[in-house]
């Protein structure tokens, strides 16, 4: 398995991270802490799956709380498909 470096705006000077190229990051926190912003960053387009973005998806409104267990069914769905397609 080859692997990338992603040069982090937020790490101290000189520090990098390496991220295996198949490889799942999860970046969890508080609600407004930055986790969507920092991964649209560092990441391209198609590598960032947020629940608010998934929340969107199934209910036309990425606030709407009562939509998160189902935005999560399509996380966790769309996670399986891209290992499967990846392999």
């Amino acid at each position: 398995m080859s692997e990338t470096t992603s040069e982090l705006a937020a790490a101290p000077a000189g520090r990098t991270l390496t991220i295996p190229e198949l490889s799942l990051v999860v970046l969890v926190g508080p609600s407004g802490c930055g986790k969507s912003t920092f991964a649209r960053a560092h990441f391209g387009p198609f590598e960032v799956l947020s629940s608010d973005f998934c929340r969107g998806l199934v209910s036309n409104d990425e606030n709407e709380q009562a939509a998160t267990k189902a935005a999560f069914q399509a996380v966790h769905l769309t996670i399986i498909n891209f290992v499967i397609v990846a392999r």
